[in-house]
């Protein structure tokens, strides 16, 4: 019993506890507790070991041996009673030791049952993976198999592909010579395969008027039409190079109106910036009571302009303001994209067609900035239609000059120095040399349908009052204002290149006041020369001259 319990010892726990429930489960944990806890050595249970065969093999004592047979089949029969434990294996209840080694021994025994059916599964497992392993082990060599005869007929592949090398060599060798002679065909033909590349481009191109391949598209077209034109000799060299001029000429209207979309997009929004700025001045002037009008002060305002837009003009702007709209953001919204199309165009300009272009663009230009400027300056003169006329005449030139300085950098920033104008035929020098024109002639003649309308409006407003006015005094004030301080001296440094364009505008007037001038001398020589007739007191002298000294030696006193 000892040895079994010993090796009892030696067998997982776990698996006994798992496997039993109630109380044998509680039983064998008290066992293995104690086990665990007094656990023997190897000499010791060797000891046990020899105690336990030498008490197995006692002998049974004489005096029982001698009772009578009645009494042993008894005490046999009582004792196989007393060995039996009543219930099952897990909820045994044990009255004695012999019940107990009993119950012990059954423990072991399904235990040990337990553990050897475990091992019986690992077995199968085994068994499995023995019988997938011959499985695979016939896959591979049928696949070995396979693989020999696939061997075999590279073998033969290699064999008939030598017999094709050579002839194979020999196409290889007609058809570089092909490719060569294709290449030099398509180099000739190049141009003219360029025409249904360009037509799907250009088609693209109109569905978005937005798209950046516009210059690039004229650019090939462009080289297209010069190869045609230089090789007639080809077959439909004339047809394509018709088919080339009008895609070209469509791309060209493509271009202009990309350009009018961009200013319009550009003068839509300056416009709204002006109108929100407007609107927010005159709520703040209305919100301020006790402003005082002109028209409480009696002050009457003269209509300004060529429609006599002085009424929708609206509110006057701060410069600052003024500036930052009108310039500062339409630059912004148009510079990002016409700039680098205008100096693309100008490269171009020796050509008439992109002279013609380029011309369009700067009058589409100067409209729109017409249409921008002319009801600001319009408000601003309407605003100082009050002054006196000098006064008048040095402030309403002094915002045309001011304006004209700003134009003419904005035209500068988006056209480039030449200001979209493109040289004319120039003069021969002395030498034959062509003689250069400067860059603010360029400027001028490009600010030129902007800034006369502008210098028109100016105009307009002075030259009624320099119809009605008689004061000869007043007009040549006036005239030494304009041909002075005007065209001597600030319309050359303060104007900046679009100076010349304002010189009609203020030329007319200019004429106009000493015109009139010349026409109110001649009425004052008239009246007051000719048709004077001396009276006595004229002619009394030196009484005349002596009262007068009287009169001042008595005003000195």
């Amino acid at each position: 019993m000892a040895t079994a319990t010993g090796h009892a010892s030696r067998r997982p726990a776990s698996s006994k506890a798992h496997t039993l429930k109630g109380g044998a489960a509680s039983a064998y944990s008290v066992a293995s507790t104690w086990e665990r806890t007094a656990q023997l050595d190897d000499n010791q249970l060797r000891v046990i070991d020899a105690i336990a065969q030498a008490v197995g093999q006692r002998p049974f004592p004489v005096h029982l041996l001698e009772e009578p047979a009645a009494a042993q089949g008894f005490a046999s029969a009582s004792g196989s009673k007393g060995d039996s434990y009543v219930g099952s294996l897990e909820d045994a209840v044990l009255h004695n030791a012999n019940q107990f080694h009993k119950w012990h021994a059954e423990l072991e025994a399904a235990c040990a049952s337990e553990t050897e059916e475990k091992y019986k599964r690992y077995a199968d497992l085994l068994r499995g993976y023995l019988a997938s392993c011959d499985a695979l082990q016939g896959k591979v060599s049928t696949t070995l198999g396979m693989f020999d005869e696939l061997l075999q007929l590279h073998a033969q592949v290699a064999n008939s592909s030598q017999a094709l090398s050579g002839s194979t060599e020999t196409l290889l060798g007609e058809k570089q010579a092909l490719l060569e002679f294709a290449e030099a065909l398509r180099a000739r033909l190049k141009f003219f395969d360029e025409f249904e590349l360009a037509a799907n481009q250009f088609a693209a191109a109109a569905a978005a008027p937005d798209n950046a391949e516009l210059m690039p598209l004229l650019n090939r077209l462009d080289d297209c039409i010069a190869y045609v034109a230089a090789n007639p000799q080809y077959a439909d060299a004339v047809a394509y190079a018709t088919k080339f001029r009008q895609l070209h000429s469509r791309a060209l209207g493509l271009v202009r109106g990309r350009v009018q979309t961009v200013l319009r997009q550009a003068a839509q929004i300056v416009q709204a910036a002006v109108a929100e700025a407007a609107a927010s001045q005159t709520a703040t002037a209305a919100g301020q009571p006790g402003l005082p009008s002109r028209a409480a002060n009696g002050q009457q305002q003269q209509p300004v302009g060529r429609n006599s837009s002085m009424g929708r003009a609206g509110p006057v702007l701060p410069e600052g303001v003024e500036v930052s709209l009108l310039y500062v953001r339409f630059r912004a919204a148009a510079e990002p994209v016409l700039k680098g199309l205008f100096l693309d165009l100008e490269a171009k300009a020796s050509r008439p067609e992109y002279a013609r272009l380029l011309d369009d663009c700067r009058q589409m230009y100067c409209q729109i900035r017409l249409q921008l400027v002319e009801p600001r300056l319009t408000a601003r003169l309407s605003s100082l239609a009050s002054q006196p006329l000098p006064q008048l005449v040095r402030s309403g030139t002094e915002q045309l000059l001011r304006l004209s300085q700003l134009e003419g950098q904005l035209l500068e920033q988006l056209f480039g120095t030449t200001g979209g104008v493109v040289p004319r035929l120039q003069q021969l020098g002395p030498n034959g040399v062509p003689l250069q024109a400067p860059l603010s002639t360029f400027l001028a003649e490009g600010l030129r349908p902007l800034l006369e309308p502008l210098g028109q409006l100016l105009y307009d407003l002075l030259r009624p009052r320099f119809v009605q006015l008689a004061d000869m005094e007043v007009l040549a004030e006036l005239i030494d204002i304009l041909q002075h301080e005007v065209l001597r001296d600030q319309l050359l440094r303060r104007a900046g290149p679009g100076g010349e364009a304002l010189m009609p505008a203020l030329s007319r007037a200019l004429a106009d006041l000493q015109e009139r001038l010349i026409y109110r001398s001649q009425a004052y020589i008239k009246d007051h020369v000719e048709g004077y007739q001396a009276k006595a007191d004229d002619l009394a002298y030196p009484a005349k001259l002596e009262a007068a000294a009287a009169k001042a030696a008595a005003a000195s006193n």
